[in-house]
This record gives C-alpha cells, sequence and structure tokens, in this order.
C-alpha cells in the first residue's frame, strides 16, 4: 500500500523526469504532463486544477524564447561568428570595383585594387577605402576573425624601379595600419604590417607581437 511519502517521492520523481526530458522534446513532454493531468483525476479536482499546476512548470521550456536562445547559443560557433564577419564586411566592398574577399584558416583576406584607394600623394585613405576600413576596424573589435587586407598592383622588375615600390610599399601600409590605429581604434599590438606582399610569404614585415595577438594584417604593395 502507497503511503503519501511514498506517493510525494513518486511525484517529485515525475517531475525532475518531466523537467529533464522537456529541454530535449519540449512537445513530448507537455504531452506528458496532459497525461499525467488526466491520469491523477483533474476534472474530479475542479477547474482542471493539476493542470494548472503542472502545465505552467513545463511549458517554459518549450516556449520561442528558449528556442531563440539555443539559436543564438548556436550562431556563437566559430565558423559562424567568421562567416558573420565577412559578409559584413563584403556587404561594404560594393564601393571598391574590383575588390574581393577570400576564406582563409580562422578568418578571411580582403583583396583591394591600389588605383583610387588613396588621396593622390598623401596617401591619405580616399572616401571608398575608408568605409572599407571602418567596416574592418568594426568587425576586428568584435574579435573572432583573422582578418588581412591587402592591396593588388602589377610588380616592376628588380632595380630602381623595384626599391621605389617597395618604399610606396611602406607608405601605403603604414597609412593603412595608422587610419586602423587611429579612426578605427585597432589596437597597434593587433595589427600586424608587411611590405611588398602578402603577409606570411616572404615579405619584410615590421617587428611586432607574437602571431597569437594579430588580428588584422596589413599588406599593400608599391
Amino acid at each position: 500500500m502507497l503511503t503519501f511519502n511514498d506517493l510525494m517521492t513518486l511525484l517529485l520523481t515525475f517531475f525532475v523526469l518531466l523537467l529533464a526530458f522537456s529541454t530535449l522534446q519540449p512537445e513530448k513532454a507537455s504531452r506528458a504532463a496532459a497525461s499525467a493531468v488526466s491520469a491523477l483525476g483533474a476534472e474530479r479536482m475542479g477547474g482542471n486544477a493539476v493542470e494548472r499546476f503542472l502545465l505552467p512548470i513545463v511549458r517554459p521550456y518549450s516556449d520561442r524564447d528558449v528556442e531563440e536562445q539555443r539559436s543564438r547559443k548556436n550562431s556563437g560557433r566559430p565558423g559562424d561568428i567568421v562567416r558573420d564577419r565577412q559578409a559584413a564586411v563584403a556587404a561594404s566592398l560594393a564601393s571598391v570595383p574590383g575588390a574581393r574577399i577570400d576564406a582563409a584558416t580562422g578568418g578571411f583576406t580582403v583583396h583591394l585594387p591600389l588605383p583610387g584607394l588613396f588621396e593622390g600623394e598623401s596617401l591619405r585613405p580616399g572616401p571608398a577605402l575608408r568605409m572599407v576600413l571602418d567596416q574592418l576596424a568594426a568587425v576586428s573589435r568584435g574579435g573572432g576573425a583573422r582578418i588581412t587586407v591587402t592591396g593588388e598592383e602589377e610588380h616592376h622588375g628588380p632595380g630602381e624601379a623595384g626599391e621605389t615600390e617597395r618604399e610606396q610599399s611602406i607608405l601605403r601600409s603604414d597609412a593603412v595600419a595608422r587610419y586602423l590605429n587611429e579612426t578605427g581604434g585597432i589596437p597597434a599590438e593587433k595589427i600586424s604590417i608587411a611590405w611588398a606582399g602578402t603577409p606570411g610569404e616572404g615579405t619584410a614585415r615590421r617587428s611586432g607581437p607574437a602571431a597569437g595577438w594579430i588580428r588584422l594584417a596589413v599588406a599593400f604593395p608599391g
């Protein structure tokens, strides 16, 4: 014969299992609660009193808010973060004809055609370049992706022209890095600068922090 304590223990066990199960199968948990209401004879308790007690415990686990929380949690995965950052930057490239963006390990690379990016001989970023750099800075501040921005132009052969290219590369890369730091708010220690080529491919590089700290690499050829 069941005692009152036995009944309370069974009910408590049922609630624990029901709550645990509802996080995995909310709809089935709601049906289980409805079955329990019927089994306990809710109709005889006046106005479905048991139902009013049981279902509010289960229903919060099947609400849309819970599903949205799960969706946000899943969107926080590294791969999703990189894709979101890349999509945001890609939208800003519409102002730069010929620009493109490529996926890379842990991030992406933005390729910008050099003509028209800078204002005359001043090497100040022009309006189109500023729009892209502002978006890159915003994305970089959010973290979660390693970004490389590089300019593209045909290279001349070795000699005097090649040395001039290298000087221009240094000036352009420094101008972009300075804009990202001063206007974009990216800490200098998170910017790596490579000259006359793409970072990591036999180019000269300004001394900087360990690679693990680099979040935005800059390489603008001469």
